[in-house]
């Protein structure tokens, strides 16, 4: 951009030959640094997918190196929704998603400390109720989740009590 303002300011004040090849070589210069990456924002932004499958959602993204990242419902802590100044001008939204034990850094991968990020949705405050939604109906995946799937908490524990104590009177 810089070159074509010299072009211009070239052409404008010393009207020659000089200032013309000047501003047309800036120009093209300019016009092969922006194209290229007017194109790249393009197709990066197409590739930009998510969906919410039954038990997790995933994320898709990348031109070159395409990123497809896993988040079960189960895992996910925190569900935020991010709204700037130019993204509420236009009615958009990002629906952060983060998980327990992700030690991502502020700013690590264009998303502070989210795991992964639903960018620039219209309707994200109803993808966040459906994610928030769908985080309540899977059990934790843990030690502490197969103990509930077979049978009352407290049922279990007196049984494990029972064991110790029989297991204590023997010796």
């Amino acid at each position: 951009m810089l070159v074509s303002i010299v072009g211009v300011f070239v052409f404008k004040y010393v009207r020659s030959l000089i200032g013309l090849i000047a501003w047309i070589t800036s120009f093209a210069i300019t016009l092969a640094i922006i194209l290229p990456i007017a194109f790249w924002i393009g197709k990066y932004v197409e590739s930009i997918s998510f969906t919410l499958e039954r038990e997790r959602v995933v994320f898709e993204r990348g031109v070159w190196w395409r990123r497809k990242s896993f988040v079960p419902y189960n895992r996910i802590t925190n569900v935020d929704v991010i709204q700037g100044p130019i993204s509420r001008a236009f009615g958009l939204g990002s629906v952060m998603i983060q998980t327990a034990g992700y030690s991502a850094t502020a700013g690590s991968q264009g998303s502070a400390f989210a795991e992964s990020s639903i960018f620039g949705v219209r309707n994200f405050e109803e993808v966040k109720d459906i994610v928030l939604g769908l985080i309540s109906k899977p059990k934790p995946i843990a030690a502490e989740a197969a103990i509930e799937q077979e049978g009352d908490v407290n049922v279990q524990i007196l049984q494990e009590l029972k064991k110790i104590r029989e297991r204590l009177e023997t010796r």
